[in-house]
């Protein structure tokens, strides 16, 4: 039961690390400036390394995953894309406000 949890949890992290990775990788690629959690305001080198941080992270999940798991089934994708969609609509309310920071970014 405990490693059922465990797995669901690991899924849901999955697929918000993949997420988060999404946007800060763009607006990297592209040359913009965009929020990080280093920084209200980070570079676009920053934002790429972010996103691809993100992406080792989700994978490294799934390595873990893997080794606790046997296998990753269709609940556990499910799982992933909900953590996904939470964190994609957690992040579009924070960045809508023109204000956002994060609380440990100084003004």
């Amino acid at each position: 039961m405990i490693l059922e949890i465990v797995g669901f949890v690991l899924a849901f992290m999955i697929g918000a690390c993949i997420a988060n990775g999404i946007p800060h990788y763009t607006k990297g690629v592209t040359g913009q400036s965009h929020m990080t959690v280093f920084s209200k305001l980070s570079s676009p080198i920053v934002n790429v390394l972010w996103g691809l941080f993100n992406w080792l992270l989700a994978f490294i999940l799934y390595l873990v995953f893997n080794s606790l798991i046997d296998n990753f089934t269709n609940l556990h994708i499910i799982i992933a894309i909900a953590g996904g969609v939470f964190i994609s609509l957690r992040l579009a309310k924070l960045w809508s406000d023109p204000n956002a920071k994060l609380p440990w970014h100084k003004e």
